[in-house]
């Protein structure tokens, strides 16, 4: 695996085991609404499930944590 998967999955662990907060998913340096809107993007960006299409189970994983990241990004701006 590289990198980023692994660390694909690892956010995919946390956030089905409910552990992460959405300031923790975004990691936004500020909560303004520029800043938020940079950390969604670049996170999208990242782990995009089109990223993972040749994996079905990366893939899926990446979807769930798109899912997750688009929560963030609602209850935070």
């Amino acid at each position: 695996n590289t990198p980023l998967e692994k660390e694909l999955y690892e956010l995919y662990k946390k956030m089905k085991a409910k552990k992460i907060d959405p300031k923790e998913i975004l990691k936004p340096a500020t909560l303004d609404q520029k800043t938020l809107k940079i950390s969604y993007y670049k996170l999208m960006q990242k782990y995009h499930p089109d990223k993972f299409s040749s994996n079905i189970r990366l893939q899926k994983a990446a979807h769930n944590v798109a899912v997750e990241i688009n929560r963030a990004y609602e209850q935070l701006k």
